[in-house]
């Protein structure tokens, strides 16, 4: 059973209808980012990590359970990433070599039993749901210009940087979301204000490469 949403939560949601139809928001799409294919899962063996990587279909039920939303087609499925993009951001051998082993992955996912699977199982269960999640906090970043706020149920890597991973984060989904914008000429400044209790050193040094 789920537990009751936060009253704060209830009062932004009471809120955010209200606005709604100033914001230009229609009824059935509202901006929250999510496609089922973030979830990651590994023959069950996911279930041994610390990091819940199917928590994102557990926050589409709560929402749904809660009435936020009343329906999953209210939600705005994302795209999926690809190399040539993410090498836009990463580096070249990050992509094409860190990448590519199996023990590199184990450690930037902090997952020992990575290391003894073989890289095509690897793509196609880790690296490619990682790209769906990149996919969506640049979307994200697209509507939140247009409606003023937008939420991705996924994202946040914030321990990769431009040549490296860590702590379950494999690719920059922040910084290349933020670059996508400047790139575009929409934005020239952004703020990113991380609530996690670890440090986003990935996407600190994306900024200190900015400057």
């Amino acid at each position: 059973m789920e537990k009751p949403v936060d009253a704060s939560i209830q009062q932004w949601c009471s809120l955010y209808h209200s606005k709604r139809k100033s914001k230009g928001i229609t009824a059935d799409h509202i901006p929250i980012v999510y496609n089922k294919k973030v979830n990651i899962t590994f023959f069950g063996l996911q279930k041994l990590h610390s990091f819940d990587p199917e928590k994102y279909r557990h926050v589409v039920t709560l929402l749904l359970n809660n009435k936020i939303i009343q329906s999953k087609s209210q939600l705005i499925p994302q795209h999926r990433i690809h190399g040539k993009q993410l090498m836009e951001l990463h580096t070249k051998e990050y992509i094409k070599t860190t990448l590519k082993t199996p023990v590199e992955l184990a450690q930037i996912c902090e997952f020992p039993p990575l290391a003894l699977a073989p890289m095509p199982l690897l793509t196609s269960k880790l690296l490619k749901p990682m790209k769906y999640h990149v996919g969506g906090t640049i979307l994200a970043g697209e509507l939140a210009l247009k409606y003023k706020f937008a939420i991705h149920l996924g994202g946040g890597m914030h321990h990769a940087s431009f040549d490296s991973g860590g702590g379950w984060c494999v690719y920059s989904d922040i910084s290349l979301s933020i670059q996508n914008l400047m790139k575009q000429g929409k934005i020239t400044t952004a703020a990113i204000i991380d609530l996690d209790v670890h440090q986003g050193n990935g996407h600190e040094r994306f900024v200190v490469l900015l400057l």
